[in-house]
């Protein structure tokens, strides 16, 4: 019998043996494209919580998808790419708190909706208040 293993299983154990190797050698930066690759929901708040404990050793830059992810984050990137005829090009702007919650809430329900940016709000306070205790 032939067992693979899910596109959440293989991200999760990536983020594992990173923060092992980070840890114990001399690592200054960890990228972290998209671990959070099949996953949502409280697994993906557990990988937000895990990158921000790595953050406490060395610079973590991660590139997600998932507002549970970017919710933890020490800034907030947004990052848009322009198609100008045979040329693409991209931009990259710090968020500031505001816009940080916009996207936090676009993220996760593709709206700016009042309850939708206060669903982005508690996310993102519930992740700052957590990030304080580790």
């Amino acid at each position: 019998m032939i067992k693979t293993a899910s596109g959440g299983e293989i991200s999760r154990i990536l983020l594992a043996l990173k923060s092992i190797f980070t840890k114990i050698s001399s690592v200054k930066l960890a990228v972290f494209d998209e671990i959070d690759t099949g996953v949502s929901g409280k697994a993906a708040f557990a990988i937000g919580m895990k990158m921000a404990k790595i953050s406490k050793y060395t610079q973590v830059l991660s590139i997600t998808h998932l507002s549970q992810v970017a919710a933890f984050g020490d800034a907030h990137y947004y990052v848009s790419k322009k198609e100008d005829g045979d040329r693409t090009s991209s931009d990259i702007t710090l968020l500031n708190d505001e816009e940080r919650i916009r996207q936090l809430s676009l993220i996760s329900s593709s709206s700016t909706s009042e309850s939708a940016l206060n669903a982005a709000n508690e996310l993102y306070e519930k992740a700052m208040e957590i990030k304080m205790k580790l």
